[in-house]
């Protein structure tokens, strides 16, 4: 959920208590690229990483919310930090401002997601009212939420009756909601992966967060696996030295991102390319005069295995009816029509022990009270209502 290529903000870690990572290589960048644009990190940009205290608050607001709705989650608040971080600079990208209330100044809209290059095309959902622009949607707020995203995800995060994608505290709380829209804790690598690459469909992206994520976790900030390395003038020309390669983030060599992508939907670029430069071959030349022969180049790494897309995502929200059907938190749930709420219910959804109840008289019993569903992903398909299967 990128737009383009961040400022590097001006060195604030000192006043937040973090230890920076340096790096002696100012050509070193990582180039995130997804369905929403591309953005080009280079290390100055990484090298700073003071966090507004608006934004804080926000994130363990938000983690704390979910502790009290999804336990089971396990959302650290170091991760929407590092979501925060690469979606928009914790609200500052381009200059903007966060102010104390949670708000950017001026407000950060993404590029129209148009189908140019890797970019999604989104047709307007809005009518233009949270990116404005009525033609393409754009990626909004500090989260970076699509605004066809945003009508199901929304939620207010400080308590002031209104959900804005541009407000940090909603935004950050219906991040955390999305993150954790799979199922059980997002702790360990590969659920942690899985939640950002759910959240932004983009390989370097979830190298990128993580390394983030882990950065605000230790207080140490490394670049992540997937870089670009160009060689430096004083080694130009030069093909007997090795270049530098990859730089380790601390994990396991091969885990996170590869160094390509395919887009799935957010601003858009160039795939980033593994490093060209290596150790030249040993021995001689391949010649014929029975000279050591030229050895055989070793195969490339295989890329790590993408995380397998979830069947399903869950969603926990206020219940209440809405037409013919019922809404979470006002989006529109498929509970298989009339005919189907119209059926004597297989389980007891609402816990009150009342047996011969029909679907929608169980559901009547849950009318404005916090429910967790799950449905099948990308859909509003209803397979389970508080942890038993539905029809």
């Amino acid at each position: 959920m990128t737009a383009g290529l961040l400022p590097a903000p001006e060195d604030r870690s000192a006043d937040q208590g973090v230890r920076v990572s340096r790096s002696h290589h100012a050509a070193r960048k990582v180039e995130v690229t997804s369905p929403k644009g591309t953005r080009t990190w280079s290390a100055s940009a990484l090298t700073d990483h003071g966090l507004p205290s608006a934004a804080r608050r926000a994130y363990e607001g938000a983690a704390e919310a979910m502790a009290a709705t999804d336990p089971s989650c396990q959302l650290p608040w170091t991760l929407l930090a590092g979501v925060g971080r690469v979606e928009s600079d914790h609200g500052r990208y381009g200059g903007s401002v966060l102010g104390e209330n949670g708000v950017s100044h001026p407000l950060i809209i993404g590029v129209a997601l148009n189908g140019a290059g890797p970019v999604a095309a989104i047709r307007d959902t809005d009518n233009g009212r949270l990116d404005r622009d009525t033609v393409w949607d754009r990626a909004v707020g500090p989260m970076q939420f699509i605004p066809s995203t945003w009508a199901g995800a929304a939620r207010d995060g400080d308590g002031d009756g209104v959900e804005s994608p541009n407000d940090i505290d909603d935004a950050a709380l219906a991040a955390a909601a999305y993150l954790c829209s799979g199922s059980g804790s997002v702790l360990s690598e590969s659920a942690m992966s899985a939640a950002i690459y759910r959240y932004n469909a983009s390989d370097e992206y979830v190298a990128l967060v993580m390394a983030m994520e882990e950065g605000y976790r230790t207080g140490v900030f490394i670049m992540p696996v997937s870089v670009t390395a160009e060689p430096s003038p004083d080694r130009a020309g030069n093909k007997g030295r090795p270049g530098r390669g990859h730089q380790n983030d601390g994990r396991k060599p091969g885990s996170g991102a590869t160094s390509s992508t395919k887009p799935h939907g957010t601003p858009g670029g160039k795939p980033n390319q593994d490093d060209p430069s290596g150790p030249p071959p040993s021995g001689g030349g391949g010649n014929d005069d029975g000279g050591t022969p030229t050895p055989e180049p070793k195969p490339p790494k295989k890329p790590p295995k993408k995380p397998p897309a979830p069947a399903t995502e869950k969603k926990v929200g206020t219940l209440a009816p809405c037409g013919a059907t019922w809404c979470l938190d006002g989006w529109t749930l498929d509970l298989g029509g009339e005919a189907t709420l119209a059926k004597a219910a297989a389980h007891d959804y609402n816990h009150n022990e009342v047996a011969g109840e029909t679907n929608q008289q169980e559901l009547d019993g849950l009318s404005g009270a916090k429910v967790s569903v799950v449905v099948s992903f990308g859909t509003a398909t209803v397979l389970e209502i508080e942890g038993l299967p539905y029809p």
